[in-house]
C-alpha cells in the first residue's frame, strides 16, 4: 500500500476516533481527506490537506499572511495499468494544474502542484492560503509526464500516456485551534 493511500486510511480512522474523543490538539497535524479517491486510465488518485501550510526545500514561491493549508495529491499506478508501473507506484514526472475555490465568495487561487516527498510519501503540493472556514472545491487535472521517456518498440513497449483529464471534490475547512 503506498503510504499517502495507508496515511489517508488512517486519516480517515483518527477521524472518527477524533468524533468519539475529546480533542487533543494533535488533529490540527492529521492529513485530512478531500472526497472520494478516483480510479482513471490505470491510476489511482487520492487527494487530502493539512490544516497548516509547510515549510519546504527549495521554498516552494510565496504566499500572502493569514490561514494556510497544504494540499496533498497521490497518484499512483493501479494493478493492471498498461503504462509499465507496478501497482502502487507513484507516479513521476507530471504536470498537475489545480483551482482552489472558495464556494461563499467566488474567491479562486490556481497553481501547479508540485512534486514533493514528505513522511507522508510522494505526493503532488502546494501551500495556498485561504480566506477561512468554509466550503471549497478543489479541482485539478492530471496531465501525463513530461520528460518521461517511454519505450514502444514491440517486445518492451508500454501504451501511450493518457489524455489529460479533469478531477473534482468539494470539501469543508475549519481552522485548527
Amino acid at each position: 500500500m503506498s503510504q499517502i493511500r495507508h496515511v489517508m486510511a488512517l486519516t480517515a480512522i483518527s477521524l472518527v476516533v477524533s468524533v468519539a474523543a475529546p480533542a487533543s490538539g494533535q488533529e490540527a497535524f492529521s492529513l485530512r481527506t478531500i472526497g472520494r479517491p478516483e480510479t482513471r486510465e490505470g491510476l489511482h488518485v487520492a487527494a487530502a490537506y493539512l490544516a497548516f501550510g509547510v515549510a519546504s526545500e527549495p521554498p516552494s514561491g510565496s504566499r500572502p499572511p493569514g490561514p494556510a493549508i497544504h494540499l496533498q495529491v497521490g497518484i499512483d499506478a493501479v494493478d493492471g495499468n498498461p503504462y509499465g508501473f507496478e501497482a502502487e507506484d507513484s507516479i513521476p514526472y507530471l504536470r498537475v494544474p489545480f483551482t482552489l475555490v472558495f464556494t461563499g465568495t467566488g474567491w479562486r487561487r490556481e497553481g501547479i502542484l508540485e512534486p514533493m516527498v514528505s513522511r507522508n510519501g510522494f505526493h503532488y503540493g502546494a501551500t495556498v492560503t485561504v480566506p477561512g472556514d468554509g466550503d471549497y472545491v478543489l479541482t485539478i487535472e492530471v496531465q501525463p509526464p513530461q520528460g518521461l521517456v517511454r519505450h514502444t518498440d514491440p517486445h518492451t513497449g508500454v501504451a501511450a500516456w493518457w489524455k489529460p483529464f479533469p478531477l473534482s471534490w468539494g470539501f469543508r475547512y475549519t481552522q485548527p485551534d
